[in-house]
């Protein structure tokens, strides 16, 4: 639990400086809608990032080791460039 809470600050940190945008305190939806930046399946990664975050920060006894790393595993994939893009 103590970990995915962990992994959306640092989604929220990370989404700040890529973005120039504060999205801190704000709900997973607004967040989803103010961010232009992310289209098709990198937005779809991080919606399911920020809403399993999300599941687990209100139902506690949903973590897992199995899906704390499985959310982790998309983070990873929504950190890696688009084919084409340079990286940063």
């Amino acid at each position: 639990k103590n970990a995915l809470n962990h992994l959306r600050k640092i989604v929220i940190e990370y989404l700040e400086s890529k973005c120039e945008q504060k999205l801190s305190g704000q709900t997973t939806s607004e967040i989803l809608r103010n961010l232009n930046s992310f289209s098709g399946e990198k937005k779809q990664l991080l919606k399911e990032v920020l809403e399993e975050c999300d599941q687990v920060r209100f139902n506690p006894g949903a973590a897992d080791l199995f899906s704390a790393q499985k959310t982790l595993k998309k983070f990873r994939m929504l950190l890696e460039p688009e084919p084409g893009q340079p990286v940063e």
